[in-house]
């Protein structure tokens, strides 16, 4: 099953209603990578979006990013996981999507 993740730990719940309501489901997410054998996704845009989902019991709408759509994509089609994962974070590392808890 693969993880989804994502950097930015803010969560507006305001904006996160708004969403709901939107019925706006639609998330942006990296190309699956691995790490240690697990299979990951990180979330490039749409962190209020997949919250929403999650709280209107709906599955996110998962958009796949091309390199077009985000500069940082094309590390990982070279196989720069690690550069990838860096130039993504910020400075307080990566959580579960879902669960919101801490992954590195």
């Amino acid at each position: 099953m693969t993880q989804i993740i994502t950097s930015q730990h803010f969560l507006s719940d305001e904006i996160v209603e708004a969403k709901s309501a939107a019925r706006d489901f639609r998330v942006l997410v990296s190309p699956v990578f691995q790490v240690e054998g697990e299979e990951f996704r990180v979330i490039l845009d749409g962190n209020h979006s997949f919250a929403a989902a999650l709280a209107a019991g709906v599955e996110p709408e998962l958009v796949e990013a091309t390199a077009t759509d985000h500069d940082a994509i094309g590390h990982l089609t070279s196989g720069n996981v690690e550069r990838f994962l860096e130039e993504m974070a910020d400075d307080l590392g990566y959580i579960d999507a879902a669960t919101r808890h801490f992954v590195w």
